[in-house]
Parts: C-alpha cells; structure tokens; sequence
C-alpha cells in the first residue's frame, strides 16, 4: 500500500514541517509492503497545519473523504500527467488548541500531537460508500504497531 502525508501549512509552523515529513517517510516505509484487501491500494491524506486568519476559512476548509478508482489527471504545476488509482483522499486538520500546542511545545511534544490527531483521525474516518473490504481495523493496528515504534 502506498501511504503518504501532505503538509498544507503557514509559516508560523514551517519550522514544524520536518517532523510531519519525517513521520510520513517513516510510514511509507513501513506501509510499502502491506495489502489489506479490498480495492483500495492508496492512502493520500492532506493535514492542514496553519493559523487561519478570520475571513480566509474557506481556504482551509476540509474536505469530504474521497474515493478515485481510475482518473488521469495533471499537476496543476508542473504541467506534467499523472495518474490517481485506487486511492483514498482524506483531511486533517488541527483544532486552535492543537495548533497553538504543536507549534509551542519542543519537538518531541509536537510529535506525540500529531501522532494523536492522525490516530484519532484514522480511526474515526467513515470511509466512502464505494470502498468495500477494506480491511480498516487491521490498518489501524498496522498503524499503531508503526507510529509506537518512531
């Protein structure tokens, strides 16, 4: 299964990147060589990391989980195609006090924070209609077992 993280974040947290993109190259690794059933093949999740000004909420707005089968799509740029299959597209986001938190607290602390908000964000997630025999509680373990070892 391929597993990845994008960080949408603001600068105030920039500094903060490095922990959310290491975490991510650690579970790709981990989760490379896993299948759990089922037609999805891809886990892509958007965490959105920022302050959000008043006024400007619409742009950090999260979306609805959503499920691609098959869709030939281009990077809006670099102009280069690509393709979305089987995979599952979801958000993060942390709350004000998360946030505040995370960004404040030494380096350790922020990553137990955001391995808490991706925990409860996994095992929370109501998966798409379209998505069936996934095997989620074995994911779920799967991501414990991997998150308890970093």
């Amino acid at each position: 299964m391929i597993f990845d993280i994008a960080l949408r974040t603001e600068t105030k947290a920039i500094y903060k990147a490095q922990i959310i993109n290491s975490l991510s190259l650690s579970l790709r690794t981990f989760f490379k060589d896993k299948d759990y059933k089922g037609e999805l093949k891809e886990i892509s999740i958007n965490c959105i990391c920022a302050e959000v000004p008043v006024g400007y909420e619409h742009l950090f707005k999260m979306k609805k989980p959503k499920y691609v089968d098959y869709k030939m799509t281009v990077n809006k740029f670099t102009g280069e195609p690509f393709e979305l299959n089987k995979i599952l597209l979801f958000d993060i986001k942390f709350n004000e006090e998360e946030y505040f938190n995370y960004i404040n607290s030494p380096d350790e602390e922020s990553k137990k924070i955001f391995i808490n908000l991706l925990l409860d964000s996994v095992e929370n997630l109501e998966l798409p209609k379209k998505i069936k025999d996934f095997d989620k509680k074995k994911f779920i373990g799967d991501l414990h077992i991997a998150l308890s070892t970093l």
